[in-house]
């Protein structure tokens, strides 16, 4: 966002939102705000409302907001509206929103329900039969947001089977021979 200040009107633009990922550090720089007066006068900078919990802090000289210590949680708040005040040591001031919007970050992995599966298939099976379906264990899943909560399966290619990357359903690809191999892992 940019603001701009003269001494006989104020304007202030925001061109445009700026997204933070969640879980970003302490102190990282997120985005300048800047004003200009026509006396040359120094501007400072400061945060008037939107940032009630301290998950940001502007450095009064140069604009710059940054990051504090408060961890930001896609999950809690997904975006930030603040009223930044702009004031020249004269008394005159201007005001710009700045519109902070805070990305998902994939937290946690997903978990089976069971630690390993196990199917019996007769050996004149024919292709497209359907042996097990594994699934993901939702209380013990996380609580992702976005595309960060979907989960799809995969196995490694193999010419006897094939999963649903959606269902979690194991089907065969093609018949099995008991001669070849009693098991498939």
């Amino acid at each position: 966002g940019k603001c701009s200040m003269k001494s006989d009107d104020s304007l202030c633009f925001v061109l445009s939102s700026i997204t933070v990922m969640e879980n970003t550090g302490t102190g990282e720089a997120v985005v300048t705000v800047a004003a200009s007066d026509a006396d040359d006068d120094t501007v400072t900078f400061t945060i008037l409302t939107g940032n009630d919990d301290g998950y940001f802090e502007i450095d009064g000289s140069s604009g710059e907001i940054d990051t504090t210590s408060t961890t930001l949680d896609y999950e809690t708040v997904q975006l930030f509206t603040m009223t930044v005040k702009a004031a020249d040591s004269g008394g005159l001031f201007t005001t710009c929103n700045v519109v902070i919007e805070v990305g998902p970050e994939d937290e946690c992995a997903p978990e089976f329900t069971a630690a390993s599966y196990s199917a019996s298939v007769d050996e004149n099976e024919v292709a497209g039969t359907s042996i097990i379906q594994v699934s993901i264990d939702a209380a013990a899943t996380c609580f992702d947001e976005g595309v960060d909560s979907d989960v799809t399966f995969s196995i490694p290619t193999n010419s006897y089977f094939y999963i649903d990357s959606s269902t979690g359903v194991v089907t065969l690809s093609e018949p099995l021979d008991f001669e070849l191999a009693t098991s498939h892992v």
